[in-house]
């Protein structure tokens, strides 16, 4: 199902400017071939990669972090990310060049 393209908070922060999951990174910023997220807190997690309009592009449940997510097939642009976990979800945006 297509997320609106109204989402304006990709990447939340509490009043203080702090993340609420300050403990996931996703790099290389920007990307190439491959996408790694990193945690020090979760392990596996259901990942989806949308276009900013909304369309997901990419999905797979109980995905394992230890595991680069491969790019190669992406043209370049920016991209939205979804990690969700035991009811918790993260959202970021990435860019993948080539």
């Amino acid at each position: 199902n297509p997320i609106p393209a109204s989402i304006a908070v990709l990447n939340p922060t509490s009043i203080d400017g702090s993340s609420p999951f300050p403990w996931i990174r996703l790099f290389p910023q920007p990307a190439s071939q491959q996408l790694w997220i990193r945690s020090q807190q979760i392990w596996k997690a259901d990942i989806e990669i949308f276009r900013l309009d909304g369309v997901a592009i990419w999905d797979r449940k109980n995905w394992n972090l230890n595991q680069p997510i491969d790019l190669s097939d992406l043209p370049s642009g920016f991209y939205g990310i979804r990690v969700g976990w035991k009811g918790q979800t993260w959202v970021d945006t990435f860019s993948k060049m080539e």
